[in-house]
């Protein structure tokens, strides 16, 4: 069995192990045709102020329809 030898250079080692080279890691298919994608909006929705916004202005269009008042609409509420 081969023991791989190690220098010493003062505070610095170095490993000597020939008989077991590191792996080649090569351009295979599978890493040509990986791609990263951009994330959109729809993985992950917009954040924030801009849904309570939303959901206010849906509300007084809803009111708005109904032909009540706002303040009848909270009151009753």
């Amino acid at each position: 069995m081969h023991r791989p030898i190690i220098f010493s250079n003062g505070p610095n080692m170095y490993y000597d192990d020939t008989s077991n080279p590191p792996p080649v890691i090569r351009d295979v298919q599978a890493r040509r045709n990986t791609r990263i994608e951009t994330p959109t909006s729809a993985h992950f929705p917009q954040q924030g102020s801009s849904g309570i916004a939303q959901n206010l202005q849906l509300l007084f269009a809803v009111i708005s329809l109904l032909s009540i008042s706002w303040w009848d609409f909270v009151t009753e509420m």
